[in-house]
């Protein structure tokens, strides 16, 4: 029976890649030139007096934002409040991870004064006949639902989460409504396409030098482009932009505030884990190429040798998952790899503290929560690291691609645990001092401010 259903699939796989690919790809060629000139020939509005922000992003959906208790985050889109009514967009729910959603479009009041939209494109991560047409589809619709908003006078200036497909929805809201244009850039994408090979959206654009050419037209477009580190604002730089439009603003304005509380007060993850008085090694990372992940993996082998009982921990999802542990097998330390995929804040901010030492070959806003755990880092020596980390004062910076270098520092720290504390210690000081919360949302304030007034000014000529 198993047999006739296989070959009965296969025909299917085989009539669909002969019929329906093509016919999908025609359809969503006529539908793609449609959308284009539907978007073309849009009339510009004037600027409008309300004070409204339209908040494009594509980092989690809302589910994701309430599983990972992102919910501090959500909240403070409004700026600090300079913002009386925000419009959240997720257009792109389904694209790259396991998700969906009830509707084509799905609505969700976060208070009186802020709505999250969800876009559905799930057919176009799945073997579905029509997947392009059906993906272009959902972003007409999104597109119209923009273009309602702006004619009903709701956009008053948009900010974006990448400067790539948000980014060209970005330039063309901007132009329409004539409002001003910010753009939150979070990473070096010439550094993810070195260390990938791959680009930043793969089912999406599918070619790094398409992205780059987007990148590159799009960034000196942005009214203000809000970077974290300065290793990010260098990025940028580089690309022609004007660096009066350039601010940096710390990760401390996105992090959730019981990373601040006192570590001894989060501890409990040992016992749920099962892994008792055993020395802990955790991570918390996305299981993908661009954060170097399986240095992890390489250096626990060289820990292992010397320390047999080790657990290695790394919570985070991710393309990579499956490799990972058919490599710990491989190498007889199954028993010492954790994967625990995606958790919450709190369980987050338990493992962080609970755990001897953390290793980041390649972090964001995680090495900033780390830093405040009170345990010990090891990173990889990259510019934003060594931007929060000094040498052998508050952290070890190892080499980046030497896994054996970030094993002995590992072990020398579960050895020497009065340097790690030490360390740990002057770490977590520094980032109490240097990122404080409200004081880096009161400076996004300042800066998204100032641009609101200079827009107003010169639309009164």
């Amino acid at each position: 029976m198993w047999l006739l259903k296989e070959k009965f699939d296969s025909l299917l796989n085989f009539l669909r890649k002969l019929f329906f690919v093509p016919i999908d790809i025609v359809y969503a060629f006529f539908l793609f030139v449609f959308i284009f000139f539907w978007m073309l020939s849009r009339k510009k509005y004037p600027l409008t007096n309300s004070n409204s922000l339209l908040f494009l992003d594509t980092s989690y959906s809302l589910k994701q934002i309430y599983d990972r208790e992102l919910e501090y985050a959500l909240s403070a889109r409004d700026c600090d409040g300079l913002f009386d009514r925000v419009w959240s967009i997720h257009p792109l729910v389904g694209a790259d991870q396991n998700i969906d959603i009830d509707e084509s479009m799905q609505f969700t009041s976060i208070s009186d004064m802020h709505k999250f939209v969800e876009v559905s494109v799930s057919n176009v991560s799945k073997e579905s006949y029509f997947a392009c047409t059906n993906f272009l589809r959902s972003q007409f619709g999104f597109f119209k639902y923009i273009y309602d908003l702006i004619g009903e006078g709701e956009v008053r200036a948009i900010r974006v989460g990448d400067p790539i497909y948000l980014g060209l929805v970005g330039v063309w809201v901007s132009y329409i409504a004539g409002c001003p244009f910010i753009i939150r850039i979070n990473g070096n994408y010439d550094l993810l396409y070195e260390t990938t090979k791959l680009p930043a959206f793969p089912r999406l654009i599918r070619s790094i030098y398409l992205e780059k050419k987007i990148i590159d037209w799009v960034l000196p477009k942005a009214d203000l482009i809000i970077t974290p580190s300065d290793d990010n604002r260098d990025y940028v730089l580089g690309k022609g932009v004007d660096p009066e439009n350039v601010k940096v603003v710390g990760y401390g304005s996105l992090l959730n505030p019981l990373h601040y509380e006192d570590p001894a007060l989060r501890k409990g993850v040992r016992d749920e884990l099962g892994v008792g008085g055993r020395p802990l090694v955790a991570s918390v990372t996305r299981l993908e190429p661009s954060k170097k992940v399986e240095q992890i993996l390489q250096a626990l082998v060289h820990i292992a040798e010397i320390k047999p009982e080790i657990v290695c921990v790394i919570a985070g999802d991710g393309s990579l998952k499956m490799n990972l542990l058919e490599k710990a097998e491989e190498k007889g330390l199954r028993s010492n790899l954790i994967l625990v995929g995606n958790k919450s804040q709190t369980w987050l901010g338990s493992l962080l503290a609970d755990s001897d030492v953390l290793v980041f070959p390649l972090a964001g806003r995680a090495l900033v929560e780390a830093a405040l755990s009170g345990t010990p880092i090891v990173a990889c020596d990259t510019e934003w690291h060594h931007e929060l980390i000094d040498a052998n004062k508050s952290g070890v910076l190892v080499e980046v691609d030497n896994p054996k270098a970030m094993a002995k520092s590992v072990i020398d720290l579960l050895d020497d645990r009065e340097k790690a504390m030490y360390l740990a210690e002057n770490l977590r000081q520094k980032v109490l001092s240097d990122f404080v919360t409200k004081d880096l949302i009161r400076l996004e304030r300042s800066f998204v401010s100032n641009l609101l007034d200079r827009s107003k000014t010169i639309e009164n000529g």
